[in-house]
């Protein structure tokens, strides 16, 4: 192919070309994933347009100070050290 002719000095480090699926364990969906992910990115803001756009309102305040104190109530919580599950 045109892009295996091009890089081909880059299997003398290693680098194989060809096994896309096999190297990341994945099936037939996997380019309908990577598609469907790839819209997703295109067609949702980012956090700097969705700043752009904000409207400092009551409402806003009162969701943010409910989230607050929610994940700090849920912070005191015991909880299993993370790594011991690995």
């Amino acid at each position: 192919s045109f892009l295996f002719s091009k890089v081909s000095f880059l299997m003398q480090y290693g680098i194989q070309f060809g096994e896309f699926f096999s190297n990341i364990k994945g099936d037939i969906f996997t380019p309908i994933w990577l598609l469907g992910g790839f819209i997703m990115i295109l067609s949702f803001k980012n956090s700097t347009e969705s700043l752009n756009s904000f409207q400092a309102t009551y409402q806003a305040a009162i969701m943010s100070g409910s989230i607050f104190v929610g994940t700090v109530l849920l912070l005191e919580k015991a909880s299993d050290f993370l790594y011991f599950n690995f």
